[in-house]
């Protein structure tokens, strides 16, 4: 046997009303957990970017050296092609002695030649010929050549410094012929050095 039940319309009314407010009641429910929960946030990636060096450049420096050199200058006074500083050969006797550099004549007969001592020369000479005028410059070692040589140069210094200078063999003398004017040097050496150094105008007839 079975019992049935039969609800009336107010006892249907109030079931209806439960339900509606049931379901109310579930909504507001997920509506404040739903508010509750904290976004998710998506996974950050980060990049390391290694920093990395500039290359080098090569410098390259230039570094300019100056060298000093210390050039020894040689003070005496030189005998060069034409003469001794304001002594020149050819010079007239006047001429010559007008100079201020040559002492009296010492030659006993000038009938030919007058023979003069360079003031300071320290053994140093002229002869001065009444046909040419000065015609032998002899130096002493209180001057030099142009060339370096003087008294007690040796002799290797003298054919290095005159390596066309002719040698006469019986004199032990060397000649090195000049063009303008026309003259010679003339060395003589004794125990491989220079004991005599002149030059002589082209017909000197002072000496042999």
């Amino acid at each position: 046997m079975s019992v049935k039940f039969k609800l009336g319309d107010k006892e249907m009314k109030n079931t209806v009303k439960s339900l509606i407010a049931i379901a109310v009641a579930a909504i507001a429910l997920t509506a404040c957990t739903a508010e509750k929960q904290e976004p998710v946030s998506a996974p950050t990636t980060t990049t390391t970017t290694s920093a990395q060096a500039a290359p080098v450049q090569p410098v390259t420096e230039t570094v300019h050296v100056t060298e000093t050199q210390t050039k020894v200058v040689d003070p005496r006074p030189v005998l060069d092609d034409t003469g001794l500083g304001k002594l020149k050969l050819g010079m007239s006797y006047d001429e010559a002695m007008n100079t201020g550099l040559l002492g009296p004549n010492k030659s006993p007969d000038d009938k030919v030649c007058s023979l003069h001592d360079i003031s300071g020369g320290q053994g140093a000479w002229v002869y001065i010929s009444k046909r040419i005028g000065v015609s032998t410059i002899t130096i002493s070692a209180a001057m030099r050549t142009a060339k370096g040589i003087s008294i007690g140069s040796t002799v290797d210094q003298l054919t290095a410094a005159y390596p066309d200078a002719e040698k006469v063999e019986a004199w032990n003398t060397w000649f090195v012929k000049v063009a303008q004017p026309k003259a010679s040097y003339r060395f003589s050496a004794g125990d491989g050095k220079v004991n005599l150094a002149q030059i002589n105008a082209a017909g000197q007839d002072c000496h042999s």
